[in-house]
């Protein structure tokens, strides 16, 4: 997984990035304003259906000092995304539209919603609107699905932009180099989008036909080069990879909050607390948040994994101890296995073995459990794993995907500085 020609890492920032700079001061005046009692964005939070309603009192651990700050973070974050609204055009982010025009699913019970994402918690956010609207149990079964099922519920929650544009929206956001790498793991390393692996490679495929070309070995940077290829000739992205601020329209919508991947356990629990959800809704939600969710949606992810493995070509190219060696390294990369524990492969004594979803899914489970990790070093190995992705990747590549994500890094308030550089 290495990429990788050297290259002189000197990156040019974007110009409307460096002018954004310049304006952070204005738009952090304008925070303290709305703070003070604005109606730019203070009420929205203050003034939450059902407000007083002993039927709704939030379950939130939260404490009186902590809501307080987190009310004023979500307001300076909607408030700088206000100032860039106001001093850019990012309603001419027409590049991708066509693209994705973006997913809204709404919440009647509580009045709000909710701009998904894909590579930031969107499968969780299916999981969670089911639960506010259709109730505990029909949620809670959602919990344990394969990813693919638990989306297909995205049909009874969706709603339309301009509703948004009429109703208080929660946007979503992710570091775009953090996202883009998410992407590149999740669709090209892992053989969930393998037919993509061929395109990059500019390689014919069919895939009810066993191809005798096999691009298993397709790296980030050879990922990132034919994105950007993609953009310069005005071609189309798939939502997974995507620039958020082309499919939410953040400057079009009724923003109410702003939920960010890199705080996000926090800032769901705010969103909780915002809405005012019942007692037993925040109980699920945060249940599954906090708790040992990864023994819930683990054997659901494997179990999606291993359902595009089953096409011809995968199974031809990779094989199936293969599939499970990358599945197993993906974990290592998302914090949940220790990186310094090998595959297991003595707990295998069968073919059928490293066949079956389930099967790798335990034992993957019982590995994290005998090698148990903090959320410090958790999050400290996965940010290892970025660097490395970044690390070799050339100058002229970096400049081309701040222009082509520059809106993400504006709105949402992100650097334009690569990981480590």
């Amino acid at each position: 997984m290495s990429q990788m020609a050297s290259s002189t890492k000197h990156v040019t920032t974007s110009t409307s990035a460096n002018a954004l700079i310049e304006n952070r001061k204005m738009g952090e005046d304008d925070a303290k304003m709305t703070a003070a009692g604005s109606k730019n964005g203070g009420d929205y939070i203050n003034n939450r259906p059902d407000q007083g309603n002993e039927s709704k009192v939030s379950d939130v651990k939260i404490s009186t000092l902590d809501i307080e700050s987190y009310k004023l973070e979500h307001i300076n974050r909607i408030a700088h995304l206000r100032n860039v609204c106001l001093n850019y055009d990012v309603k001419r982010n027409e590049a991708f539209r066509a693209s994705f025009e973006g997913s809204f699913m709404r919440s009647g019970n509580y009045n709000f919603t909710v701009c998904k994402v894909a590579k930031v918690g969107s499968t969780f956010w299916v999981q969670l609107m089911s639960v506010l609207e259709q109730g505990i149990e029909a949620g809670k079964s959602l919990f344990s699905k394969m990813r693919s099922r638990v989306h297909s519920a995205t049909a009874a929650l969706r709603t339309t932009r301009d509703r948004s544009r009429k109703e208080r929206t929660i946007l979503i956001s992710r570091d775009p180099y953090s996202r883009i790498f998410s992407a590149y793991i999740d669709k090209i390393y892992l053989p969930i989008m393998f037919a993509m692996n061929y395109h990059i490679r500019h390689l014919p495929y069919d895939g009810r036909v066993l191809n005798e070309n096999c691009p298993v070995d397709v790296t980030f940077q050879e990922f990132l080069e034919y994105t950007v290829n993609v953009a310069k000739r005005g071609g189309s992205y798939d939502h997974h990879w995507a620039p958020i601020s082309a499919y939410c329209h953040p400057c079009e919508v009724k923003p109410f909050l702003l939920v960010k991947q890199e705080s996000f356990a926090k800032d769901v629990e705010f969103v909780l607390h915002a809405v005012n959800v019942t007692q037993e809704e925040n109980a699920l939600i945060l249940g599954a948040l906090k708790g040992h969710r990864i023994d819930l949606t683990l054997p659901g992810l494997v179990e999606t994994i291993y359902g595009y493995a089953k096409n011809i070509n995968v199974r031809s190219c990779l094989g199936w101890l293969n599939v499970a060696e990358r599945v197993w390294e993906s974990f290592k990369i998302q914090g949940y296995v220790r990186r310094d524990v090998p595959f297991p492969s003595e707990r295998f004594t069968s073919l059928n073995q490293y066949q079956s979803a389930e099967y790798l899914s335990r034992v993957i489970l019982d590995i994290i459990r005998e090698n148990p990790m903090s959320s410090t070093d958790s999050k400290q190995q996965r940010h290892e794993y970025l660097c490395r992705a970044y690390e070799d990747i050339p100058s002229d590549v970096i400049n081309a995907l701040q222009q082509i994500y520059q809106y993400d890094f504006l709105v949402y308030n992100y650097s334009t500085s690569p990981p480590c550089w």
